[in-house]
């Protein structure tokens, strides 16, 4: 059995979409989001949205099944990959379904003040551009309407304020994860 969520607006045609393209599937509605619920695995050709697959383990159940759904649907729209099969990234998915007691010292010890001072949420959306774009400068001035010399200065500030070094892989990873555990 495979859910599929989508975070979609136009929720009742895309679930006639998939309703159609899935004859012996269920499909309903959890939130803002569509599930669906097939005992094959889910055709989401047709799909806009971001569209995460999760096979059903029988000791985890329906609920465990739509978390972790919703997580990778999560992450199958941030990295654009679409649909997105949950164990693809399950070790991901998995330390995002973890308890927020522990994530928010984590938060602070990777980004600092750009978590905890809302003044810094353009260098937040920057961090997020910068590192959406493969660290491309000149893709993310474009993607944020910045000059190069503007994205420059706040990269500089982010590295002061985080103590993170993007081009180290180690930083890069944390702030990758912190950057996931900010996503609502």
């Amino acid at each position: 059995m495979a859910t599929t969520p989508l975070d979609i607006p136009q929720r009742a045609v895309e679930a006639a979409v998939l309703r159609q393209d899935n004859p012996r599937a269920l499909v309903g509605e959890l939130g803002e989001r569509i599930l669906l619920f097939s005992a094959d695995n889910p055709v989401c050709d047709r799909v806009v949205g971001p569209c995460a697959t999760v096979a059903i383990e029988e000791a985890e159940g329906l609920d465990t099944a739509a978390d972790r759904a919703c997580q990778t649907a999560v992450l199958a729209h941030l990295y654009g990959h679409t649909p997105l099969d949950a164990r693809d990234v399950l070790p991901l998915v998995r330390f995002l379904e973890q308890t927020n007691e522990g994530n928010e010292d984590f938060l602070h010890r990777s980004l600092g003040a750009l978590h905890s001072d809302p003044r810094n949420a353009h260098l937040l959306t920057t961090l997020k551009a910068y590192l959406h774009h493969g660290m491309s400068t000149a893709a993310t001035a474009r993607s944020l309407f910045i000059h190069r010399h503007t994205l420059d200065h706040r990269l500089r500030r982010i590295r002061h304020l985080t103590g993170l070094d993007l081009t180290q892989p180690l930083h890069r990873l944390r702030a990758e994860i912190a950057l996931l555990l900010t996503t609502p």
